[in-house]
């Protein structure tokens, strides 16, 4: 119990930080695989990946 209540106030406490990670993270993939894939390829492979649907939405929107 006290170690799920740790990693619940550490998630809370960077929430912010590990958002802006996870975003330049589905960035650096859709930078990678434009040339390959369109669009709807590219968010089929981000939601395999486990990236949440607001982190594709913003990496396509900032990399058209």
């Amino acid at each position: 119990m006290l170690l799920r209540n740790l990693i619940e106030d550490y998630f809370l406490e960077n929430s912010e930080e590990l958002y802006e990670y996870e975003l330049k993270s589905a960035k650096n993939i859709v930078i990678k695989k434009q040339s390959t894939m369109d669009e709807e390829e590219m968010e089929n492979y981000l939601r395999k990946k486990g990236y949440r649907e607001d982190i594709i939405e913003e990496a396509i929107k900032d990399e058209e």
